[in-house]
């Protein structure tokens, strides 16, 4: 735990100690094991005017923002507690904004691809005696199939 997060939790545990020495549990209710927490989120959820969202939803954003940031799945699925990688991946489900940010690296990548050809003084000869109405590299371009990205 690091950041917000264990703030939140240092704070709890705080509370617990004071209030309940004998409590095993940071999250507690009058120093007994929560059981459920159903009524607790229905009530959040209306508190906060929202509806459709479920408690375990929340296990669901944290494996999505843990494989966004870069941790590893493996890492991640410990985290989580998933055992199988056929329910983390139940969890680990690919967004729209997955698929554009997939489509922009690789639009990325190709932009950084570079071009080079071999060619012969000789060649160039060949090519613009063949079509005197070209440039001699797009001859060449063309006939290794390089249309469109040569400039």
């Amino acid at each position: 735990m690091t950041g917000d997060f264990l703030k939140v939790m240092l704070k709890a545990k705080e509370i617990r100690d004071r209030q309940y020495p004998n409590c095993p549990w940071v999250v507690n209710r009058n120093g007994q094991r929560v059981v459920n927490m159903d009524h607790s989120w229905k009530a959040l959820m209306k508190r906060l005017g929202l509806s459709g969202f479920l408690f375990h939803d929340l296990r669901r954003t944290g494996v999505h923002n843990l494989v966004r940031a870069g941790v590893p799945e493996t890492v991640a699925m410990k985290i989580s507690g998933h055992k199988t990688r056929s329910v983390f991946e139940r969890y680990n489900v690919s967004s729209e904004e997955d698929l554009k940010n997939a489509a922009k690296l690789l639009d990325d990548y190709i932009q950084r691809q570079t071009v080079t050809l071999t060619v012969t003084p000789d060649d160039l000869n060949k090519f613009s005696d063949q079509n005197s109405h070209s440039q001699p590299f797009d001859d060449v371009a063309e006939r290794v199939g390089i249309r469109s990205r040569v400039r």
